[in-house]
């Protein structure tokens, strides 16, 4: 039986268009899922701090040692400076900015898995900061459950990420994680740039400052104390983050960081004072602008893993029933 030539064609050209369906929503989509290699994305917050004068804290002026309650801007820049198939390099750079001028950076570099944005084997010859666990978002369909771990860069160390329900920000769907990590300060950066001890002048200066059981408790021990006094610090960190439900990238955080300074004194630790401490919060602003921008990402994530996909079949469907339809050639008289 002959067959027209034209059908042939259009049957050919469904099979194809079906082939290439596949291809986009098998081969290509999941590539889209993964953490873009041009990622370069800001957030705002604001709130308050008490932040170390470091200056005043070493001229002796211990009633000026610390700024409480300022009002503070934190600007957060991310993005990845390079990439390969799996692994990104990504940066996490901060700059809270204080009263007169202040600026205080906060940066992280990690290398990261590009799908499960979780830790990855660092590309030679980059420095980055070993961790395990999730950093700056979650990847695509996040669980709602309390599966994922949280990488907590003061303590160094993984704590869970817990569920706490869904809501909508701005139009978007979103899941909401908390996580609580406390202990022993040990992020190096950190680290070196607080001071290792004080004087036992100085620590005489701050005892009015403590409460009257830690008063008593140091103004026994410290004459026994070397001059000057070695410092421990602890870090504690409380994070609620807003993560879209279908990519997994946030759209607002809460944020409560504290980094305070103590010593070993009588078989226990006391505090002296806090050297860092913020309350922050993403500004609607930003939290809009990120909104805005996971919409437009998903929008194109849904065209090309459903829309073209379901386009694609339903032009094959149709070359290949015409083609089936009109596959006789028509018999000359």
């Amino acid at each position: 039986m002959k067959i027209r030539r034209s059908s042939l064609a259009l049957i050919a050209v469904g099979v194809l268009l079906i082939a290439l369906a596949g291809v986009l929503r098998f081969a290509v989509v999941p590539g889209l899922t993964k953490l873009p290699g041009d990622t370069d994305t800001t957030a705002q917050y604001e709130g308050k701090a008490t932040l170390l004068n470091s200056a005043a804290l070493k001229s002796g002026d211990t009633a000026n040692a610390l700024m409480t309650n300022v009002p503070i801007i934190v600007d957060r820049h991310i993005y990845v400076s390079s990439s390969t198939d799996d692994v990104a390099v990504l940066h996490d750079d901060a700059v809270i900015n204080g009263p007169n001028g202040l600026e205080i950076d906060q940066n992280r570099t990690y290398a990261l898995d590009r799908t499960t944005l979780t830790e990855a084997p660092a590309p030679a010859g980059t420095q980055v900061e070993a961790h395990t666990g999730l950093t700056v978002a979650l990847p695509t369909d996040p669980p709602a459950d309390d599966s994922q771990r949280y990488w907590d860069s003061g303590t160094q160390a993984t704590v869970p990420l817990t569920f706490r329900g869904s809501e909508t920000i701005h139009g978007r769907e979103v899941n909401r994680y908390e996580a609580d990590a406390k202990g022993a300060l040990k992020n190096t950066s950190t680290l070196s740039s607080l001071p290792p001890a004080l004087p036992k002048a100085l620590i005489e200066k701050l005892l009015p400052s403590l409460p009257t059981a830690s008063q008593e408790t140091l103004g026994v021990a410290l004459p026994t104390l070397s001059d000057p006094v070695p410092l421990a610090y602890t870090s504690s960190n409380k994070l609620s983050v807003a993560v879209d439900k279908k990519l997994g990238l946030p759209i607002s955080a809460i944020q409560q960081q504290k980094v305070v300074a103590g010593v070993e004194a009588g078989g226990q630790r006391i505090d002296l004072l806090p050297v860092m401490a913020l309350d922050i919060e993403s500004t609607d602003a930003s939290s809009k602008a990120s909104a805005d921008k996971v919409a437009s990402a998903a929008g194109k994530l849904r065209l090309a893993a459903e829309y073209i996909p379901a386009g694609l079949v339903i032009l094959s469907v149709i070359a290949i029933v015409i083609g089936i339809v009109r596959r006789r050639p028509t018999s000359s008289a």
